[in-house]
């Protein structure tokens, strides 16, 4: 069996809605190709990492499947112009296939992100610049209506430290519904910097999320028209627990927030990375 008969089938598959792999060599390029974009049409994500970008390992790929592993360069243009997302290593990987979780994709890649951390703020705004993430500033005009709900918020509004004035559970909704009528925003990422043991922060967290949600519904607008829900509308609002990869949330925190159709992350780079990567399916123009 081959890579390409393993895509073939998990294409067609009616239980599978997102494909990831773990690709040593592509032994039938036009096949495989052809794979791709029968997934494209399905609207199924496919997410690969190909092995062999060095000599080194390229030669170990030939010695362990008798099989060339490729020009590394001509395959990535391969993948990328067939709508795969390419990734580059196991952690990025499975990342990327828990964002595409989310019953919606962002109509774009820029993101804004709430959290609860001006020291972790800082840090994503340095991992934003090393990774080529899109992370707009709110606007004078945004900033300063943020602030006379919430109190002084740092830097540019964006990431969003909502502590603010101190008082993080009424100032959270604030910035979210900032974020969410935004037209220079895509994406909402919710961050925490807390610990699973911190159950009385994730209680808040969750329930004021769901309370958004709820809130979100009740305006009754047309749904092509709401910006980011929890579960609603056009963008998402994606929840990242333990940005500094603490412990994850329980359990029934974590099932709280996936009905809610909100995505769970651990890691700051990979998982905002990953967030980027979903309208990477959507909007490349196929070749």
């Amino acid at each position: 069996m081959t890579a390409a008969a393993y895509l073939e089938y998990l294409v067609e598959d009616p239980d599978t809605a997102i494909i990831g792999g773990f690709i040593e060599t592509i032994r039938e390029p036009e096949r495989f190709a052809a794979a791709l974009d029968r997934a494209a049409a399905l609207d199924k994500p496919v997410v690969l990492l190909k092995v062999g970008r060095t000599a080194r390992s390229r030669y170990a790929i030939t010695t362990h499947t008798a099989s060339d592993a490729g020009n590394p360069e001509a395959i990535s243009d391969m993948l990328r112009a067939h709508r795969v997302i390419e990734v580059d290593d196991l952690v990025e990987l499975t990342e990327t296939l828990a964002a595409l979780q989310s019953p919606r994709r962002p109509r774009g890649r820029r993101i804004a992100i709430v959290m609860s951390s001006g020291g972790v703020a800082e840090l994503i705004l340095d991992v934003a610049a090393a990774t080529g993430l899109q992370i707009p500033p709110l606007s004078p005009t945004q900033k300063a209506e943020l602030e006379a709900g919430c109190g002084f918020i740092t830097g540019d509004g964006n990431p969003c430290d909502a502590w603010g004035s101190g008082t993080f559970a009424a100032n959270l909704p604030q910035a979210l519904k900032m974020f969410d009528a935004s037209p220079g925003h895509d994406i909402i990422v919710f961050a925490r910097d807390t610990a699973a043991v911190q159950r009385h922060q994730q209680d808040e967290a969750v329930e004021v999320a769901g309370q958004h949600d709820v809130a979100a519904a009740a305006q009754h607008q047309p749904a092509q028209s709401r910006r980011p829900r929890v579960a609603h509308g056009g963008q998402q609002l994606r929840l990242v627990l333990d940005a500094v990869q603490q412990a994850r949330a329980d359990i029934e925190a974590e099932r709280v927030v996936l009905a809610q159709g909100i995505v769970g992350e651990e890691r700051t780079r990979v998982g905002l990375v990953g967030h980027r990567s979903v309208k990477h399916v959507s909007n490349r123009p196929r070749q």
